[in-house]
């Protein structure tokens, strides 16, 4: 009887009428999904959902977190689509990758002595210099004959990447950012007292908990400047007081 409510599937959904007393939040999740899938006959960016509900505050919470989730998804989406290659610039394939190597060094020897390869790259470069025919062997302990101390140079650090710089970010954006942090916030202390995805009520926790920061701050829609997008996320620090 309840297929209407969360097993139907038709993408062309775009209004969500919730008439029922159902305020379980993994119910609402399921049934605000009906109108959340995309349709491909239409741009994904060209398509909307509208929900209409009671105004009554378990159902204020679960707003509220759509909202906040909305703005980490177009966030993701925005970061994608920045990053996306141009059209018609090469794809770098995925590169295979060595799990394990061994470097074999080179080492010279006679009967009265062994040379690591360090010492004897530094050796070979004396040799060139001086223009001497002797063996690498040879002209080492001509060296430490002469009471010169054969030191192996320390190896050159390698250059770093150069900087990179960056626009600065809009207002629009650093506000978006912060309320991702929010979200991610209250998923933080939910998991610190052991309330993750996979357990049962998950769903009406996360409501309540933002429920909890919009009483403490304003709602995720109120947010609108950097000001108050910090004190969302100031409350949703200090919700292990209240949940």
């Amino acid at each position: 009887m309840r297929m209407a409510f969360i097993g139907y599937d038709c993408p062309q959904i775009s209004v969500v009428g919730i008439l029922t007393h159902y305020r379980d939040g993994g119910h609402l999740m399921q049934l605000v999904g009906r109108g959340l899938r995309v349709w491909k006959e239409m741009p994904g960016r060209e398509q909307s959902c509208v929900i209409v509900a009671p105004d009554d505050p378990k159902m204020e919470g679960f707003l509220e977190l759509l909202r906040d989730e909305s703005a980490l998804g177009l966030r993701l989406i925005e970061e994608r689509e920045r990053d996306a290659p141009e059209p018609g610039a090469g794809v770098q394939e995925p590169l295979s990758y060595v799990e394990s190597a061994i470097a074999q060094g080179t080492r010279a020897s006679s009967n009265e002595l062994d040379m690591e390869e360090d010492e004897v790259l530094l050796v070979e470069h004396i040799k060139r210099a001086v223009d001497s025919a002797e063996t690498v062997t040879k002209l080492k302990q001509a060296i430490e004959l002469a009471g010169v101390m054969l030191q192996v140079p320390a190896p050159r650090p390698e250059p770093g990447p150069p900087p990179v710089f960056e626009a600065p970010k809009t207002e629009r954006q650093q506000i978006d950012e912060i309320k991702v942090k929010v979200v991610d916030t209250v998923k933080s202390q939910l998991y610190k007292r052991g309330i993750t995805p996979e357990v049962p009520g998950y769903q009406e926790a996360m409501t309540k908990a933002m429920a909890a920061v919009k009483r403490a701050s304003c709602s995720a829609d109120e947010a609108n400047t950097i000001e108050k997008a910090n004190r969302r996320l100031k409350a949703a620090l200090g919700l292990s007081n209240s949940i």
